[in-house]
Order: structure tokens, then sequence, then C-alpha cells
């Protein structure tokens, strides 16, 4: 996934391409639930190092972009 769809990836800076390959290493592991964006970034410390839910937030440019990159990343999987 990472590689067929590297543009996908490639328009996010440095750390919300980190975090999003976080959150699809965590869907891989353990299901479409690790989707629940603020229960997921509390619940593991991989992403402590981005900040909290609002700092990571940011790192997308804001709650909504965020919010539209995981339903991406969501849409991108499940039509693969």
């Amino acid at each position: 996934m990472r590689r067929r769809k590297a543009d996908f990836f490639e328009q996010y800076g440095e750390d919300a391409r980190a975090i999003l390959e976080i959150l699809l290493d965590k869907y891989a592991e353990k299901g479409v639930e690790e989707f629940n964006v603020p229960t997921t970034f509390k619940a593991n410390s991989e992403f402590h190092r981005y900040g909290n839910v609002a700092e990571i937030a940011q790192r997308f440019g804001g709650v909504t972009q965020l919010r539209e990159a995981v339903e991406q990343l969501q849409s991108l999987l499940y039509s693969a």
C-alpha cells in the first residue's frame, strides 16, 4: 500500500507521514477500530512523541485535515 500509494503519503510532511504509517501498522495489527483517531492516539505510546491529539492534528493543518487524511487512508485501503 505504501509503495503503490506513495503520492498519498508524499502530500504530507515527515511527521504527518510517520503518524499515518503508524496508524496503518496499528490497523494491520488490530483492525478497523484503530481508525478511531482520538482513542488510538491516546492509547498507543508510538504517537506520544508527536504530542497530544491537538498537536498531532496541527501536523496535518488542523482537525479537519487530520480527519480527511484518515478517511482518505481508509478509502485507499478498502479500494486496494
